[in-house]
């Protein structure tokens, strides 16, 4: 059989990042559920029943921030297969950064074929592909099972962006077949699994100016048809989330204080991914805001300088478009929902970039491509020089970077390390060494992340357990515990832990109302159910061992405003 080079390209491109992206992550095969897992998986109420019942109790649940039926459902199925091990949830995170692996390299390829890549169309594949499987700022994505969301996300959207491609037949023209439907489809699998992918319409335009050819560069009205069923989702999608997060008290305040520092400050967030993306060493699941005060600020400065560039280049390319100009786009709109232009959420973390970098990917391989093409042998063996060390660097990084997600310790003795000042960082590494049963390292901890971040309610209602715990100290536990609800007047663990202290104190009316009212605010009240009927049962023994006497303190009645101060 003759050798046939460009087959050959093809099978390499598509294997190679899948290959790689498996060999960085089979370690993360031992670890365990760390941080948000024990929450959204190990003591979720929804994703031990795989039956049709269970299945339509799923896409019926809201949890009070978001509406993500999908990822439940795929922990559902690892739950179906693997119980509560946490391998398999791990393997099935591992199996989908395989499969976006291969998705990256399918759609920068295709991509790379209609803008003039030609045979260079496999090579810019290859080179994203892999730079995406490697790279380190992935690490939080993979080797976090909460981190399933972005990776059912990003499937869905790639999927969908190749399925629109495919409603083109050879000669540009849109079919009427089963691939827009089908696209659509995706898409909604995609913002059921994380809603920031609510950009993805806008994407779409943009493959409509910069990628068609022959197109004039402008959205035309078959084109808007063709959009307008993506927009209707995203419109449904945004309302939901925003609302949710409205009603679920997401908003917060503007960093800096005021809304001027704010916007100063989210100007720096592509800079502060870019810098990550090209020296990947300082990664913390945490990262400290530092707001912007000053125009003149070397970060401000840059800011506006890098905007400026942006905005040059895509005036430079709105007639010609292209490859180059089109994954831009991506970069820039796929992190718009984490700019924080609304403050709903923190400045930056690596699993945002998860998205958005493959554009920055794709780049790369472009920009290597290009400056090989034509320069003969010598420059494909300076590229091949550069690339291999480079993604072996970034690999071995990976692995190292996994053993940090190993076990809830050794995730926060790693972002200690790099950020010892952050109060959730300093709250949860006190928890860990809580369940290490180091209470007095704990207390410190707990203490000193109430001093850093006094905003954050879990240091004050943890440390007012603590407390509580270990000297018996309701007075203290009790302030903490007001102190959590000044910042969350319906926090139901709050004021769940404040009903224990009234019933060990034999305030067993404000013990009940309390409790009740936990139940109320609660997202799942089963766990505060089980505690009031175990108060109710506690108090009916009592009264049968005083002779049915009733204490006043018994009486059930309103929890007053004090839970609420």
């Amino acid at each position: 059989m003759a050798y046939n080079r460009e087959r050959a390209e093809r099978i390499t491109a598509l294997s190679v990042p899948v290959l790689l992206a498996a060999a960085c992550y089979l370690n993360t095969l031992q670890n365990g559920f760390v941080y948000d897992d024990r929450f959204i998986v190990v003591n979720s109420p929804i994703i031990t029943d795989l039956s049709l019942a269970g299945v339509f109790r799923i896409f019926g649940y809201i949890s009070p921030n978001h509406y993500l039926p999908v990822r439940y459902l795929s922990y559902a199925v690892d739950y179906s297969l693997w119980g509560l091990n946490p391998f398999g949830f791990h393997f099935t995170n591992v199996v989908l950064h395989c499969v976006n692996a291969l998705l990256v390299t399918l759609l920068t390829a295709r991509l790379a074929g209609v803008t003039g890549g030609g045979r260079r169309s496999w090579i810019i594949a290859g080179i994203a592909g892999a730079l995406f499987a490697v790279h380190p700022i992935n690490t939080e994505t993979v080797a976090w099972v909460t981190g399933r969301k972005d990776l059912l996300a990003t499937a869905f959207t790639l999927s969908a962006i190749i399925t629109y491609l495919k409603s083109y037949d050879e000669k540009r023209r849109f079919k009427t077949d089963w691939y827009l439907p089908a696209s659509v489809l995706l898409f909604v699998s995609a913002v059921l699994s994380k809603a920031s992918v609510i950009a993805f319409p806008l994407v779409l335009v943009a493959l409509e100016i910069f990628v068609r050819p022959g197109a004039k560069h402008r959205v035309k009205h078959s084109a808007a048809l063709r959009l307008a069923p993506f927009f209707i989702v995203d419109f449904i999608i945004t309302f939901m989330d925003m609302k949710l997060s409205v009603d679920s008290g997401l908003i917060k305040a503007y960093m800096g204080g005021t809304p001027l520092f704010h916007y100063m400050t989210i100007c720096k967030i592509p800079l502060l991914y870019l810098g990550k993306l090209l020296y990947p060493v300082r990664l913390s699941v945490e990262y400290s805001a530092v707001p912007e005060r000053s125009v003149f600020s070397l970060m401000f400065v840059a800011s506006l300088i890098f905007w400026a560039a942006v905005a040059v280049w895509f005036w430079a390319k709105r007639r010609t478009g292209g490859f180059a100009i089109f994954f831009t786009a991506w970069a820039i709109l796929n992190l718009g929902p984490f700019m924080n232009v609304l403050p709903t959420s923190k400045l930056i973390a690596d699993r945002y970039a998860y998205l958005p970098a493959i554009g920055v990917f794709a780049l790369a391989g472009w920009c290597a491509a290009r400056y090989a093409a034509g320069r003969g042998v010598a420059a494909k063996v300076v590229i091949v020089l550069l690339l291999v060390p480079i993604t072996v660097l970034l690999g071995c990084r990976t692995i190292s970077r996994n053993r940090d997600w190993n076990n809830e310790f050794s995730l926060w003795k790693a972002s200690y390390a790099l950020e010892p000042k952050n109060g959730i960082v300093l709250h949860n590494l006190g928890f860990a060494y809580y369940e290490k049963g180091d209470f007095a390292t704990a207390e410190r901890f707990f203490r000193e992340a109430i001093k850093r971040d006094p905003s954050y309610i879990n240091s004050y209602i943890n440390l007012g357990g603590l407390v509580y715990y270990m000297k018996k100290d309701s007075a203290e536990s009790m302030l903490l515990f007001r102190r959590a609800l000044e910042i969350n007047p319906r926090n139901s663990q709050a004021i769940a832990n404040m009903a224990v202290i009234y019933f060990d104190r034999g305030d067993y009316g404000r013990a009940i109302a309390a409790m009740e009212k936990a139940i109320k605010f609660s997202d799942d009240g089963e766990m505060y159910v089980a505690r009031l009927l175990e108060m109710k049962r506690r108090i009916a023994q009592k009264e049968l061992e005083s002779g049915g006497e009733k204490n006043e303190k018994m009486k059930i009645g309103p929890l007053r405003d004090e839970a609420e101060k």
